[in-house]
């Protein structure tokens, strides 16, 4: 170690200086130098400093496959490792230098990304226009259809589900079925919240078998759970529980922890209609704490306000209430001032109806 800080500088100005003095072409020459020895150095396990190679390779200016590669296999290890901030940095730079196919993917993912665990709709929406213009000037049909999958998932209801249908008409025309199947599922999903619940039930029904046909097992685990939701909206608790659990089996086995906190305030909400609350209350700390391990913001204030009606159906007001503060200091902090009225919302009312809690108990921590 004392020998290593023998070669540090001891000022960053200094370690500045001393970079831009040398020429260009020295400079390129010794990143270079420092991603052949990274890479002979930690060959055997390439992923964790993939990113260092990366920067080293790209401010060097050269050697643009291999900057394509490191960047792609440190992007992807930020992805496996939620490391939010370094996927969007790294992705970015994939659409700057990578084939097509490579931005096809980056955009998707950084969608994805900005639009879950940053809440951050404009860049989403950015992300699915340009997936979009690209899937349209490569001829990219499944690209095309999830880029008008992604936009009406930021649109209102009607412009939405022409959306959603002008992608299943494409896809299902060209063979991209698993666009065709979000699509659809989507379409229900949308049906279930307008109160069409005979329509819900079919396309995601459909959307189901297309994603078993297709062997999509992740969008099957997906639309199972969503299935649960309407049958316990139609009052098949039985029917909405072994929906539920099937769905989360599904996913549990596939690790596809992005969906799984979803998948389990579906099943937890079975659990809740059974009266099983105890269950309901295991199933949603699970979802609870892998939100907050991935970064699931988006869901995590509807999991902690889903806990507290359950803290509060088990007599639990303290519980709640404490619930209540956390969820508060997260809505209050990103400005989601919308979404802490409708969690005010449903709290009071169930604390009135539990005679547990009086209205002005969620006013203030």
């Amino acid at each position: 170690m004392e020998a290593e800080q023998n070669y540090l500088f001891r000022h960053a100005l200094v370690r500045d200086a001393a970079y831009e003095l040398q020429l260009p072409r020295e400079r390129a020459s010794l990143h270079e130098t420092a991603a052949d020895v990274l890479e002979a150095v930690y060959a055997s396990a390439l992923q964790p400093v993939a990113h260092e190679i990366a920067d080293h390779l790209n401010a060097s200016g050269h050697q643009l496959e291999r900057q394509r590669r490191f960047t792609d296999m440190a992007a992807r290890y930020a992805l496996d490792n939620h490391n939010h901030d370094e996927v969007v940095r790294l992705y970015r730079r994939l659409i700057e230098i990578g084939e097509p196919n490579q931005q096809i993917e980056a955009h998707q993912l950084l969608y994805g990304t900005l639009r879950a665990f940053r809440n951050d709709v404009v860049g989403a929406r950015e992300h699915a226009f340009a997936l979009w213009r690209l899937g349209r000037r490569e001829g990219h049909v499944a690209a095309e259809c999830t880029a008008l999958n992604y936009l009406a998932g930021l649109e209102e209801p009607d412009r939405a589900k022409r959306l959603l249908r002008r992608s299943f008409r494409l896809a299902r025309s060209s063979g991209a079925w698993m666009p065709a199947a979000i699509a659809i599922g989507n379409l229900g999903a949308i049906y279930r919240e307008a109160g069409d619940l005979r329509r819900a039930r079919r396309f995601i029904g459909r959307s189901i078998q297309i994603h078993r046909r297709s062997d999509h097992p992740v969008g099957e685990g997906f639309f199972l759970c969503a299935l649960a939701g309407i049958l316990h909206s139609e009052g098949d608790y039985e029917a909405s529980l072994v929906a539920g659990r099937r769905g989360v089996e599904i996913l549990e086995g596939l690790n596809a922890r992005r969906y799984l906190a979803t998948a389990y305030g579906h099943l937890a909400t079975a659990l809740d209609a059974l009266k099983r609350f105890e269950e309901s209350e295991s199933v949603l700390a699970t979802a609870e704490k892998l939100a907050t391990d991935i970064q699931l913001h988006r869901e995590l204030w509807k999991i902690q306000v889903h806990r507290a009606l359950v803290a509060l159906e088990r007599e639990r007001p303290e519980q709640a209430l404490e619930l209540w503060g956390r969820i508060r200091r997260r809505l209050t902090d990103s400005a989601q001032f919308d979404d802490l009225k409708v969690a005010r919302s449903d709290l009071q009312k169930a604390g009135v109806r539990l005679k547990l809690l009086p209205p002005e108990a969620w006013l203030s921590e």
